[in-house]
C-alpha cells in the first residue's frame, strides 16, 4: 500500500487520502459482508453445505494447480 499511496501523494494530498478511504472502506465492507455470510451459511441444511463445502474445495484445487502452472511457466521460463 505504501508505493501507491506515495504515488497518489506526489499527485496531490487529496488523491493519497481518497485512496486510503476507498481501500479501508472496501476492506471493512467486504469483511462485514464475509461475516455476515458466514452467519447465513450456519442456517443452511447439511446437503447444502456440502456442496458449497464441495464447490470450495474444487475451487481451492483448480486455484492451486493455476498456481503451480504459472511458477513452473515461469522456473522453465528463466532456466532456459
Amino acid at each position: 500500500m505504501g508505493p501507491a499511496v506515495i504515488s497518489a501523494w506526489e499527485v496531490g494530498p487529496g488523491m493519497a487520502l481518497a485512496l486510503l478511504f476507498s481501500f479501508y472502506v472496501t476492506m471493512i465492507s467486504i469483511s462485514l459482508l464475509l461475516i455476515y455470510l458466514m452467519g447465513q451459511a450456519l442456517l443452511i441444511g447439511p446437503g447444502a453445505r456440502r456442496t458449497l463445502s464441495l464447490i470450495s474445495g474444487t475451487l481451492l484445487v483448480g486455484l492451486g494447480l493455476y498456481f503451480l502452472a504459472q511458477a513452473s511457466t515461469a522456473l522453465l521460463k528463466i532456466s532456459l
